[in-house]
């Protein structure tokens, strides 16, 4: 996401979450520079302790943002399996359905 459009956006999430800002800031800006890094963003526990998370974000032909990602139980879904087998494969993934698509991860 261009960078004028991130600012809006974190001004009106920080605006509607109040007095919950200080504590969602720091998680949600460590999931925009993850992403920034590695293309995905990862819950291991954070918002629920017994459920794992990966996610990553897809562009529409028209510009419409999409968000895409594979969770379940930890006991299932440990993160060392998330990382090593499921980042790969959402990653392709993504890359499939932007070349489909005809544009490209708006991280990018």
């Amino acid at each position: 996401m261009p960078q004028p459009e991130q600012a809006v956006l974190l001004e009106q999430i920080r605006g509607e979450t109040g007095e919950n800002w200080s504590s969602i800031e720091p998680r949600l800006m460590a999931g925009i520079e993850e992403y920034a890094r590695v293309g995905y963003c990862s819950s291991f526990g954070e918002w629920h302790p017994h459920i794992h998370a990966i996610g990553f974000a897809l562009q529409g032909p028209r510009g419409e943002r999409y968000g895409l990602s594979c969770g379940g139980p930890a006991y299932l879904l440990p993160k060392e399996t998330m990382l090593s087998r499921i980042a790969p494969r959402l990653l392709e993934t993504a890359q499939r359905i932007s070349a489909e698509a005809g544009t490209v991860n708006p991280a990018e």
